[in-house]
């Protein structure tokens, strides 16, 4: 092994240093390149030769492009050598020589890229729009380097802020202050409206224009500027936009009344006193069965309302709380009214015989969503059908071909006899009892 061989082992194992290595060691294009491996920033200590040397120059901006800060200033201006570095490291454009910077397609072409920044352009570059225009689109905080000029450039400053919201704060103040300008901002980039300036928040004018585009802007304006129109156009856009209002549109009955109409979902954001008006929350009911969700603690135990609910729209079962789900006589009394919700009782109920034992006798019961193993116990069957011939349609296979239950249920509904066991069927007892009581039971 050569000496060089050694040098270029321990260079590698990070033993020894290019700095501290003597001339001829330094001049050697392979022992410097084995130290730009180890760390980019040692080629500042190669000899000018070497840093004038284009093979040299090419490979080390190939391992990294940050390199070529170290290169001599013609290779600094060698188009090749600046590609290859720019390819290996963005950051290597800064210290490309004056003349490839003060080339405006390439420096525009790096801009495009993202391989330049507008600081590292020479001043007349700076200065050109096309050149910032090309810098502002793909990252709009270069307008931060701009001149006040290009900053109170309507174009300009919009193309920034498409790109990058918080680049508004860096427009003119006249810009700014500009409705159109902001509101144009504000619909290319919603994080725009928290920077207008205030007074831009407090008009009218611009206000309504902001929600119509988003109506969760109103939570930037101050009360004062939440009239009718703004408010209902901002209810009408996003109905989230109600709990930014003031409370004056949460309590009174004809302004909720119209927010409702727009979007029930509004009913989340109204006053207590509201969410426990039976007459309102009724009314809300009747747009939207969901709504009972939203009523008030007083309301949402009371089954004078519910029950007037489900009359409205028996949907709105889904929607109660839980715990009346659960609870048996309300439930028992929900079904004698008629209310046919078995199908959304809890569980608990659903399998519990003496639940089901006494609701089969009521009118709204449906057995066939209680538990499997009910559906075929005769008896309560036989009370099902008697009650409801339709719940033959819930029964199990052995009910619907025991005789006293099927004969039970046609003759209650006598469109029951589509769910009567295959066997029992062909009975012409059977089918005369089902067309007496109904003429169209084979339909």
């Amino acid at each position: 092994m050569t000496n060089k061989d050694i040098v270029i082992k321990l260079i590698g194992e990070g033993e020894i240093l290019l700095s501290n290595l003597e001339y001829p060691y330094r001049d050697d294009k392979d022992v410097v390149l084995a130290a730009v491996k180890k760390n980019p920033l040692n080629f500042k200590y190669a000899t000018d030769r070497l840093k004038n040397d284009f093979e040299t120059v090419f490979d080390a901006v190939d391992i990294d492009g940050i390199t070529l800060q170290f290169a001599s200033d013609d290779l600094r201006n060698d188009r090749d050598i600046v590609e290859n570095a720019i390819s290996n490291n963005s950051l290597a454009f800064r210290y490309a020589g004056e003349k490839i910077k003060n080339d405006k397609l390439l420096s525009i072409a790096m801009l495009e890229n993202g391989f330049a920044k507008l600081r590292d352009l020479p001043s007349d570059l700076r200065s050109d729009k096309e050149v910032v225009l090309a810098a502002i689109e793909h990252d709009g905080s270069e307008l931060s380097w701009v001149s006040d000029e290009f900053k109170d450039d309507y174009e300009l400053a919009l193309s920034a802020v498409k790109q990058n919201g918080n680049a508004y704060v860096r427009a003119s103040d006249r810009l700014k202050n500009d409705k159109v300008f902001s509101l144009e901002c504000f619909i290319y980039n919603h994080d725009v409206l928290p920077l207008v300036p205030y007074e831009l928040l407090k008009d009218n004018e611009f206000m309504l224009e902001a929600v119509k585009v988003d109506g969760l802007a109103i939570r930037y304006g101050g009360f004062n500027v939440h009239g009718e129109e703004i408010v209902f156009t901002a209810i009408k856009n996003n109905y989230q936009a109600l709990k930014f209002v003031s409370d004056v549109y949460k309590t009174k009955i004809e302004y909720e009344k119209e927010a409702i109409d727009i979007d029930g979902r509004c009913l989340e954001y109204l006053s207590d006193e509201l969410k426990n008006d039976k007459d309102f929350m009724l009314y809300a009911v009747g747009l939207d069965f969901d709504a009972v969700r939203y009523a008030g603690e007083k309301l949402k135990f009371d089954k004078n309302f519910l029950f007037a609910a489900f009359d409205i729209n028996l949907n709105s079962f889904k929607y109660i709380d839980e715990t009346l789900k659960s609870n048996k006589n309300f439930i028992l009394e929900a079904l004698e009214h008629g209310y046919r919700i078995t199908e959304y009782i809890s569980d608990h109920l659903k399998t519990n015989r003496d639940f089901v034992t006494e609701a089969v006798s009521k009118k709204g019961f449906d057995l066939e969503y209680v538990a499997s193993f009910f559906k075929d116990d005769y008896d309560l069957v036989l009370r099902a059908v008697k009650n409801n011939g339709y719940n033959l349609c819930g029964a199990g296979a052995d009910a619907r071909e025991y005789y006293p239950i099927v004969l039970a249920a046609v003759k209650n509904y006598g469109k029951a006899l589509k769910y009567v066991g295959y066997e029992r069927k062909k009975h012409k007892e059977i089918n005369l009892e089902a067309v007496k009581q109904n003429y169209l039971a084979y339909e």
